[in-house]
C-alpha cells in the first residue's frame, strides 16, 4: 500500500527532483529491508502481509461465528424464477395451444439461538403472470388473494435441526427430505410449490453410515360431521444408507415405511380414501466410475384395506451410461422401468403402483405428461457437457401401460392434461386392449452464470400411440418451456 502511494507522489510530481529523490530513496529503502526481513527471518523478522491478512481473516471468522451464535442475527438468502411455458395438442381434428407465464419467489433464513440448535424458515411465493388482482372491468383495483390458485403463498419450511450428541441430529417441525435418486421422497424443486414434509427424524451421520427414523404427518383433513373421527395419514420409516463404500457403489440405501389412514371422503374435493395400512419396502443404488455410471431403485408395495382387499405392487427402475470423450464430457445412458398394474382377474388385490412423493419431473419424460403407476418404459439418453456451466441433453422414450385391464396415471401439470388425459382415458372406461402409450422426444439445454443464475429451454413432441389413438388422441403434442432465475 505505501508502495502505491509513493508511486503516486511520484508520478503527480514528476518535474519536482527533490520529490524525485526522495522517492528513490524510499522505495530502496523498502526493497532492502524486504530483502533483509526475508534473509533474516530466523531472528525475528517473522511479521509480513501474508501474517497480517491471516490474523484479520481469523478476526473477521471469529466475529462471524460470534454472530452466528446471536439469536437475532439471521443469514438470509433465497431464489427467483421465472418460467414460460407453451403446449399445443391437435386432436379430434381440432387444436389448442395452451400457454403459462409464472414466476416463483424463495425467500429462506436460518439462525442458531444456540450451539445446539439450528432453526431453518422458507416461504414460497407463486404467482401466474396476468393472474391480476384487477376487478372484472379492469379499472378498479382488488385485495390480492394469495391463496387463489393463480397467486399462492406458503410457509416451505420451519423446522429446527437439534444436534443431540455426536452425529447424531433431530430434525423436527416442516423440513425438507429428498433420498437417494429421489425414487420415494423428493423435494419436487422443479415444480411452482416445492414438497414439504411434516414431522420429526432423528437423524446419525458418519464417513460412512447414515441411519435415518422418523414420523411424518402426510395428511390430516376436516372431519365430515360429528360422528366421524378426524381423519389422518401418518408415515412411519426406518432408513440405512452406506455412502462412499466403493466407487462402484458410491451410495446404498435399504428402507422400510408403514403408513396407517384414515377413511376420508370429500364430493367437492374430489377425494375419497379407504382406511388401511401399508408397507414399503425397497433399495436404492447409485455409483459412478471414471467410465460407467448407473442408478437402481426397487420398491415393494403391499398392505391391507378396511374393506377386506388388499395391495400387492411393486417398482423398478434402472439407469446405466457410459462416459466417453476425451474429456469424458459425453455420456450415453440406457434407461427402463416397469411398475405393476391391476389385472381384472384379481379384483380383490390392488395391483397398481402408487409412488409417494418421487420427482415426478426426473422420471417418466420432461414434458410431464405420464406418471408411475401401470406403467412401463424404456429409452436412450445422450449428454453433453461442453463447459463447466453448460449442459446438453437429448433423450428418447417409448412408453406402454403393464397391463392392459388398467388404464394409466397422469402428472396433470397446471391442469395442462385435463384436455388431454381425461378421467375416462385415466380408468379406461372403454376397455382399450392396446398397451402402447406412444413416444416422447426431449431437448434440454441449461447454462449457468457465476453459480447463482440460469437458464434452461426444454423442448418435447409426444407422438400418441394406439391406446390414445382408441380415445381420439392421434395427434402430436409439441411443448416448450424457458425458465430462467437466479440466487442470492
Amino acid at each position: 500500500m505505501y508502495i502505491t502511494e509513493i508511486s503516486g507522489i511520484k508520478m503527480q510530481c514528476a518535474h519536482s527532483k527533490s520529490i524525485f529523490m526522495y522517492t528513490l530513496v524510499c522505495l530502496t529503502f523498502l526493497f532492502c529491508h524486504k530483502s533483509y526481513a526475508q534473509i533474516n527471518s530466523n531472528k525475528g523478522y517473522e511479521y509480513s502481509i501474508a501474517q497480517e491478512e491471516s490474523t484479520i481473516a481469523r478476526g473477521l471468522a471469529q466475529e462471524k461465528d460470534e454472530d452466528l451464535k446471536d439469536p437475532s442475527f439471521i443469514r438470509w438468502s433465497g431464489d427467483y424464477r421465472l418460467r414460460g411455458l407453451a403446449q399445443a395438442k391437435i386432436f379430434n381434428n381440432s387444436s389448442e395451444i395452451l400457454d403459462d407465464l409464472s414466476h416463483r419467489l424463495k425467500l429462506k433464513g436460518s439462525f442458531s439461538p444456540n450451539d445446539d440448535i439450528q432453526a431453518y424458515f422458507s416461504v414460497n411465493f407463486y404467482g401466474q403472470l396476468g393472474g391480476s388482482p384487477r376487478g372484472l372491468n379492469g379499472l378498479e383495483f382488488e385485495t390480492l388473494d394469495l391463496n387463489q390458485s393463480s397467486h399462492q403463498l406458503q410457509l416451505l419450511n420451519a423446522y429446527a435441526e437439534w444436534d443431540l450428541w455426536d452425529g447424531l441430529f433431530l430434525y423436527f417441525g416442516r423440513q425438507k427430505m429428498s433420498w437417494t435418486n429421489e425414487a420415494l421422497f423428493s423435494e419436487n424443486l422443479d415444480d411452482n410449490r416445492p414438497y414439504s414434509f411434516d414431522g420429526l427424524v432423528f437423524y446419525y451421520s458418519d464417513s460412512i453410515l447414515n441411519f435415518k427414523l422418523g414420523a411424518l404427518r402426510v395428511g390430516d383433513w376436516q372431519r365430515q360431521n360429528d360422528e366421524e373421527l378426524d381423519p389422518t395419514e401418518d408415515t412411519f420409516f426406518l432408513s440405512i444408507e452406506l455412502n462412499g463404500y466403493l466407487d462402484l457403489l458410491e451410495n446404498a440405501q435399504i428402507f422400510y415405511l408403514r403408513t396407517l389412514r384414515d377413511s376420508f371422503e370429500d364430493a367437492d374435493l374430489g377425494l375419497s380414501f379407504e382406511a388401511g395400512s401399508f408397507n414399503r419396502l425397497g433399495v436404492s443404488l447409485n455409483g459412478e466410475t471414471s467410465n460407467l455410471f448407473y442408478t437402481f431403485d426397487y420398491i415393494n408395495l403391499s398392505g391391507d384395506l378396511n374393506n377386506g382387499s388388499s395391495v400387492s405392487a411393486n417398482m423398478g427402475h434402472l439407469k446405466l451410461g457410459v462416459k466417453w470423450g476425451k474429456e469424458k464430457n459425453f455420456k450415453t445412458s440406457l434407461i427402463g422401468h416397469i411398475d405393476s398394474g391391476d389385472k381384472d382377474s384379481t379384483t380383490e388385490i390392488s395391483e397398481t403402483y402408487k409412488p409417494l412423493y418421487y420427482n415426478h419431473h426426473k422420471y417418466a419424460g420432461l414434458m410431464d405428461l405420464l406418471a408411475w403407476g401401470n406403467l412401463t418404459y424404456y429409452g436412450l439418453a445422450l449428454n453433453y457437457l461442453p463447459g463447466q456451466k453448460q449442459s446438453l441433453g437429448l433423450q428418447f422414450l417409448s412408453f406402454a401401460r403393464t397391463t392392459r385391464d388398467a388404464g394409466v396415471s397422469s402428472i396433470d401439470y397446471l391442469g395442462f392434461d385435463q384436455n388431454f388425459i381425461t378421467e375416462e382415458i385415466m380408468q379406461n372406461a372403454s376397455g382399450v386392449t392396446d398397451k402402447s402409450l406412444g413416444f416422447e422426444i426431449d431437448l434440454v439445454y441449461k447454462k449457468e452464470y457465476n453459480s447463482n443464475a440460469f437458464i434452461e429451454f426444454i423442448a418435447g413432441a409426444f407422438l400418441p400411440g394406439n391406446y390414445f389413438e382408441g380415445y381420439g388422441r392421434n395427434k402430436t403434442i409439441y411443448s416448450a418451456r424457458i425458465t430462467t432465475g437466479f440466487s442470492f
